[in-house]
């Protein structure tokens, strides 16, 4: 379930969910494949929060760096090597909580969108994704030197060195 999703051409669209119009903004669309991550599976919040209803996570809606302006996120996400985004997140506060954390590799895998390449994640929900590698805290255990990311520009999972420098999105539970 949570291995390297093959890609091919993707989606842009709109969406009709519960009487509103949702933008799922995509690059490309993917007629055949399945949308995962619909904006009716999120409860957005007005803080820059989001639920995820189907795993019951809360996940901030911007990446670390940017700025939640209250209907997206705005500058440029930061980036950081494995051990500096662990520190980093255990420093963080935001919308009223202090318990933020680096996701793992499965949690961060459940964004991913299917159907949408470049970034391959709900672009209602979390706007302004960087198209880029996001550091998981999941170790390699093959290898004290990797850690696994998640690429939203493809939706891939990898194990990369540690002293790299990638985007980070955080979560609590």
């Amino acid at each position: 379930m949570f291995a390297a999703y093959p890609r091919s051409i993707m989606f842009c669209g709109v969406f009709l969910l519960h009487g509103a119009v949702y933008a799922q903004i995509c690059t490309q669309e993917n007629p055949d494949a399945a949308i995962t991550t619909p904006t009716e599976d999120f409860i957005l919040h007005d803080n820059g929060t989001v639920t995820h209803i189907t795993t019951g996570l809360t996940w901030m809606r911007c990446s670390l760096g940017q700025t939640w302006d209250g209907s997206t996120c705005t500058g440029f996400p930061d980036s950081f090597n494995w051990e500096g985004s662990i520190a980093r997140a255990m420093d963080v506060t935001f919308a009223g909580y202090g318990d933020w954390r680096v996701p793992t590799r499965e949690e961060l895998i459940s964004l991913i969108e299917e159907r949408c390449n470049a970034p391959a994640i709900n672009s209602e929900v979390f706007p302004n994704t960087s198209s880029s590698r996001y550091w998981t805290s999941t170790p390699n255990l093959h290898s004290e030197l990797s850690a696994w990311d998640v690429n939203f520009l493809n939706g891939y999972s990898s194990s990369y060195f540690r002293r790299l420098n990638y985007k980070v999105r955080l979560v609590r539970d």
